[in-house]
């Protein structure tokens, strides 16, 4: 009975696992396939959060431009229908399609004060309508004469 030596085992053994088995290709395609789709919705996601990022901060700048020019308003054009006479709308370019630009003014209990809120409203392509954002300013008329 012969021995076989143990150079003679690893040779065996090494020519028997020379290669990657069909099993083997096959479990890292997919575990590469499923990597693949993981990576891709995730940069999808990515790209609709940039994007809804980007809009909310656009929808932050004009409503912050919208409060100035009607801070710029002399005291006595700021009144309750300033909405319907000033077409602030039609200026704001940067808005997503479909947002509505709202201005309220209202008289305060001080006669000489007024409160000025500015929102805009908008939703997304999904119909999902997002929070508005809104500014709020007070606006003082100049002091009364004393006599």
């Amino acid at each position: 009975m012969k021995r076989k030596s143990l150079q003679q085992k690893r040779n065996a053994c090494h020519w028997r696992r020379g290669g990657f088995t069909v099993t083997e290709l096959a479990v890292a395609s997919a575990l590469l396939g499923a990597t693949m789709v993981l990576a891709v919705q995730t940069l999808q996601l990515a790209i609709r959060q940039q994007s809804a990022t980007r809009t909310q901060r656009a929808v932050s700048l004009e409503v912050a431009n919208a409060m100035e020019r009607m801070m710029a308003l002399p005291y006595d054009e700021l009144t309750p229908a300033v909405n319907q006479e000033i077409d602030l709308a039609s200026r704001i370019q940067r808005l997503p399609q479909g947002a509505t630009l709202q201005i309220e003014v209202t008289p305060l209990a001080d006669e000489r004060a007024k409160r000025v809120v500015v929102t805009v409203k908008w939703g997304e392509h999904s119909g999902r309508v997002r929070t508005p954002r809104s500014l709020c300013a007070y606006r003082y008329g100049p002091p009364e004469e004393q006599e």
